[in-house]
């Protein structure tokens, strides 16, 4: 077994995998488990829960079945400085989320058993409700809150959201090759760190309906260029609008 107190895969604590393993292994229901556990997996890292350790899992056992115990602890934290910036798991061998690509959630894929394709529709789905819902539940806050700080705070956790969600969308997106969400507008100045000229030129060749075959061969080389210089804080551009309009058209 492994001690309590590691509860951090850094730490010498479970991975990802081994988590979902221990589950599969005594759930009544194993597949429907092991799909809440990938969406818990990308609802932390969409919001900045960096504190979504092996601790916050549990299974419950009632009336003969055992199945996932509802997720607690899901906290927004990289809005606190003095917090580590580093997920509590690592995803395909990285846990820096600024440097999480699609090809490392391709890679927890492989380890876990699951489709590719499959945990790139949970995360846009993910992101989809999170992009839906963040806006109700920030209002609901500010209607029980009066004080400046308490107001500023919501504000602040509501931003850092969006910005991580839309950071996780649009790594997403590099993987996919559809031409509802156009590389020229992940591709924005500053964004991915590369140059916007190409970008708009490979993204006008899937957008526009020229050569697709050309447009998915400009998106994997810019793909794998972006992945090397891609800066940690960059800004995230606002994909809300494609997502609601054709969810699951992305990949």
């Amino acid at each position: 077994g492994i001690e309590p107190g590691r509860k951090y895969e850094s730490e010498g604590g479970p991975t990802l995998a081994m988590c979902c393993t221990a589950v599969m292994q005594h759930s009544s229901k194993p597949a429907l488990d092991k799909k809440r556990m990938l969406e818990w997996a990308v609802f932390n890292v969409a919001v900045g829960n960096m504190d979504s350790h092996a601790k916050n899992l549990s299974l419950l056992a009632t009336g003969g079945h055992t199945r996932l115990a509802p997720f607690y602890d899901l906290v927004c934290t990289t809005v606190y400085e003095h917090l580590s910036r580093r997920f509590a798991f690592k995803i395909g061998g990285e846990n820096r989320p600024g440097w999480m690509m699609g090809r490392h959630w391709d890679r927890l894929a492989v380890e876990l058993a699951v489709n590719p394709q499959l945990l790139r529709t949970i995360r846009l789905d993910i992101c989809l409700r999170i992009e839906r819902e963040l806006p109700k539940v920030a209002g609901a806050l500010r209607a029980q809150v009066t004080h400046p700080e308490g107001l500023a705070m919501i504000d602040l956790v509501a931003a850092e959201i969006r910005r991580c969600t839309g950071q996780v969308v649009a790594r997403t997106a590099w993987a996919c090759s559809s031409p509802i969400l156009p590389i020229s507008r992940i591709c924005e100045p500053g964004w991915l760190g590369w140059h916007q000229g190409h970008a708009i030129a490979a993204g006008h060749k899937t957008a526009s309906g020229g050569n697709a075959a050309s447009g998915r061969k400009w998106s994997r080389r810019l793909g794998r260029r972006s992945e090397r210089f891609c800066p940690q804080d960059a800004a995230v551009p606002d994909f809300s609008r494609n997502l609601t309009q054709r969810p699951h058209s992305l990949c």
